[in-house]
């Protein structure tokens, strides 16, 4: 009897919370929950956010690094050149000084001969 009492009373308590437009135990918790839900998905959609910043990131960085090391790369390579540029233009320089000088003992010798050859005639 005690116990139908107790019903009907948390009944009633529940037939005026209605009636004066307060929550219910039960909306309570529902709401309870609904909040509790709403605060996991957005703390999960912050992680999510994060994770993304954070593997956006590091894509970036790994890109900045690869770009990084090409243009090195590219620098050493430039380098390279220009120093095979610079002996092959040293070779060409050497080739043609030492064509030049073999010319002009060979032009002297000439010269020579020719004085020589007047000096026997004269």
């Amino acid at each position: 009897n005690r116990a139908h009492k107790f019903s009907n009373r948390e009944a009633r308590f529940d037939a005026c919370q209605e009636e004066w437009g307060m929550p219910t135990l039960e909306d309570l918790q529902e709401k309870a929950e609904r909040e509790e839900r709403e605060k996991r998905e957005l703390e999960e959609e912050e992680q999510r956010r994060r994770q993304a910043a954070e593997e956006r990131r590091q894509r970036e960085e790994e890109e900045f690094m690869r770009d990084l090391e090409r243009r090195e790369q590219e620098r050493r390579e430039e380098q390279m050149l220009r120093e095979q540029r610079q002996e092959a233009q040293r070779q060409e320089d050497e080739r043609r000084r030492t064509q030049l000088a073999w010319q002009a003992e060979m032009e002297r010798q000439m010269e020579m001969q020719r004085i020589y050859e007047e000096q026997k005639h004269a």
